[in-house]
C-alpha cells in the first residue's frame, strides 16, 4: 500500500492501518432483506469487539440501574457464540486472504493479489475479520471507486461504505477511533523506545 503522507491522513480523516483477512462478493442480485440481517448481525459483532476491548465499562439498565461488567460480557459472548456457530456452518472464512488494508469511517482500501479485483463501481459484500481470535467477518455493503494496478504487490481497490444503518454506522465510527488511537499510542511507544 503506497505510503501517504501524514497531511494527507489528515485530509483523509481518521483511519486504522493493519492486514486483515478479508474477502469481496458481488451485491448485485442480492435480496433486500439481506442488508437488514447482515446489520443485525453486524452491530452485535461490533458491539462485542468493542466491549471485549475496553477494560472498564458498566452499562444502564432499563430501570436505570447499572448492570456489571461481567454480566454485560457475558451476554455479548453468548450472542456472538451463537452467531459464530451459523457462520462456521457457512464457511465464511474460506475466500479470505490477509490484505494490507486502510479502514476510514466512510471507506475501505485494499491491496489484493486476486487474479480477478472488483471494478470501479461494482457494488460488493466486504467481509473484514477484524480480530484474529473471532472468525466471524463484519460485512460491509460498499461500492468500488477505483482499482489501481500497483507493480509489486497486486491491485490497490478502494471503496465507499454505503448504505450502513444510524446504529451500525456509530459503531463503526467508535470501533475506527479507538484502532486509530491505538495506532497512534503503539507508534508513539515504538518512538520512545528506539
Amino acid at each position: 500500500m503506497r505510503e501517504e503522507e501524514p497531511h494527507e491522513r489528515e485530509e483523509r480523516g481518521v483511519s486504522y492501518d493493519g492486514t486483515l483477512y478479508l474477502g469481496w462478493k458481488s451485491r448485485s442480485g442480492s435480496p433486500e432483506s439481506t442488508p437488514f440481517l447482515e446489520s443485525d448481525r453486524d452491530e452485535r459483532l461490533l458491539r462485542a469487539l468493542l466491549l471485549f476491548q475496553e477494560s472498564h465499562h458498566r452499562e444502564g439498565t432499563e430501570d436505570g440501574g447499572e448492570r456489571s461488567t461481567e454480566m454485560v460480557r457475558i451476554e455479548a459472548k453468548l450472542d456472538l457464540l451463537f452467531d459464530l456457530v451459523c457462520q462456521l456452518l457457512k464457511g465464511d472464512a474460506k475466500d479470505a486472504e490477509p490484505c494490507p488494508a486502510r479502514l476510514w469511517m466512510d471507506r475501505v482500501s485494499w491491496i489484493t493479489t486476486s487474479e480477478n479485483p472488483p471494478s470501479v463501481g461494482e457494488p460488493l459484500w466486504l467481509s473484514l475479520f477484524l480480530d484474529p481470535d473471532i472468525p466471524q467477518p463484519l460485512r460491509l455493503p460498499v461500492r468500488v471507486t477505483e482499482v489501481q494496478r500497483e507493480e509489486t504487490s497486486g491491485c490497490r481497490i478502494e471503496a465507499t461504505i454505503e448504505n450502513l444503518e444510524d446504529s451500525l454506522d456509530d459503531l463503526w465510527g467508535r470501533f475506527i477511533f479507538r484502532q486509530h488511537r491505538r495506532m497512534i499510542a503503539r507508534q508513539k511507544a515504538r518512538e520512545r523506545n528506539g
